[in-house]
């Protein structure tokens, strides 16, 4: 993948805005480091700059390790009309 390559470049200190508290896997390795979000946020544009080409040009080819993101939309099903408790992924 093409962002593994990169070289993440992160601003001054004084300009950052302040962390997030650290989670950790089971195996006590912190999962949300700065670089990991920084990542995240540039595979997410990368996304959805692949998404909108491929609508505006149907002869643009993806490269060949994008996968489309998953469309998940919630939805509050009214306890008082409907009383059976639902949980679950409606299709």
């Amino acid at each position: 993948m093409i962002l593994q390559r990169i070289q993440v470049e992160l601003p001054p200190e004084e300009e950052r805005s302040p962390s997030p508290p650290p989670v950790y896997d089971r195996n006590g390795i912190r999962q949300n480091t700065r670089e990991m979000r920084t990542k995240e946020r540039q595979t997410n544009r990368r996304q959805d700059v692949i998404e909108e080409l491929i609508k505006r040009d149907p002869r643009y080819r993806p490269p060949p390790d994008y996968r489309p993101s998953k469309k998940w939309k919630k939805i509050f099903i009214p306890e008082k009309q409907y009383p059976v408790r639902t949980a679950g992924c409606l299709t």
